[in-house]
């Protein structure tokens, strides 16, 4: 049973909220099966036995990030007739019942938030925040519940304030963290939505490149040294810088993206790409290919140099010469470096090769 001292101490005005979840409680009727005899191919109920709830020290209830202040969360341990031992937030259980209501956590392998703080960050995310603004967000709402417990403290207390706890903030990687674990999971549950969205997508015209640098994101820490996983990422995008294909790969070998490009046959009427002409022909046989623009620029900036003898008057306007070079593709009502159609590159091209 938990116990709060009703007295005026400053303990009392920081308790943090409390969720206790029985699924098997609230959804009485529903039998809930043991997912460890579920792998097994056996079918068998469960029942509660205990809770988590901090009386014994080895059983202590889960600490959740939540919007305004932490939370803990009580969960109940089930048996089954194996003696397995499950906690009522086990996925295998979560599974079973998220169709009747959601969970009011989402967790992690190590941490885990509330629902209402897991929605907060999505819908800042999908708003076009950065992780780095959402974390500032989210440190002002924890600010702000805590300044408003101190206020009721002091007002509670007017004869003898004493000394309130100063704020503790969450630590810049803990946030980081908590927010990217918070993006991924949303993007694993929808995973299959954008996946058949993009089979859908179609192009009249495809602008295909490797990019080193999201794959050199993505990885992991073994003994304090960063284990990449892919060198790089192969993207396709079409007229409208929309992807319609991506796939991350080990090298730039042709058979590692022809595959996607093999699912693109038939959807399409053109593609920007000059390298590989005679390899993305053997798939696209009768369709244009032709060097992207970025490329085209970068071929002849990089026969520039950038070091030479002192005084060599190439080398000294060479950052001139690169800047009004990259505004070759323009529109003929375009003035100075500003665009008037961003896309008037691509409109003349695909009325060119269409």
């Amino acid at each position: 049973m938990w116990y709060i001292d009703r007295t005026t101490s400053c303990e009392t005005f920081l308790v943090p909220d409390i969720i206790v979840w029985d699924p098997m409680s609230s959804f009485p009727h529903r039998v809930i099966f043991c997912p460890s005899c579920d792998e097994e191919g056996v079918k068998e109920d469960l029942h509660p036995i205990r809770w988590i709830d901090g009386s014994k020290t080895c059983e202590q209830p889960r600490l959740l990030y939540s919007l305004c202040k932490d939370v803990l969360l009580v969960s109940r341990v089930y048996l089954c007739k194996k003696k397995h031992q499950i906690l009522s937030y086990d996925s295998g259980i979560l599974s079973q019942v998220k169709g009747d209501f959601p969970p009011p956590s989402v967790l992690f392998h190590r941490a885990g938030v509330t629902r209402e703080l897991f929605q907060f960050v999505i819908s800042h995310i999908r708003a076009g925040m950065t992780i780095s603004d959402v974390q500032t967000l989210w440190h002002q709402s924890l600010f702000d519940e805590y300044e408003l417990r101190k206020f009721c403290f002091v007002k509670e207390r007017q004869d003898d304030p004493g000394d309130f706890p100063s704020f503790t903030p969450k630590g810049r990687k803990v946030g980081e963290k908590v927010i990217t674990a918070c993006y991924i999971r949303e993007y694993l549950v929808n995973e299959h939505l954008y996946g058949k969205r993009m089979c859908h997508m179609t192009a009249s015209l495809l602008s295909a490149d490797h990019t080193f640098k999201v794959s050199a994101n993505i990885g992991f820490w073994c003994k304090g040294k960063w284990i990449q996983v892919y060198d790089i990422l192969f993207i396709v995008m079409n007229e409208i810088r929309v992807f319609v294909p991506w796939k991350l790969c080990e090298g730039t070998a042709f058979h590692e993206v022809k595959g996607p490009l093999q699912h693109l046959k038939g959807r399409l009427n053109g593609l920007g790409c000059c390298q590989w002409r005679s390899k993305v022909n053997t798939i696209f046989e009768s369709l244009a290919v032709k060097l992207d623009p970025f490329h085209a620029i970068q071929r002849f900036t990089s026969k520039i140099p950038k070091k030479g003898i002192k005084g060599n008057p190439i080398q000294r306007l060479r950052s001139q010469i690169v800047t009004h070079f990259k505004l070759v593709i323009r529109d003929p009502i375009d003035r100075g470096k500003k665009k008037n159609y961003a896309n008037s590159f691509e409109r003349d091209y695909q009325n060119k090769y269409s």
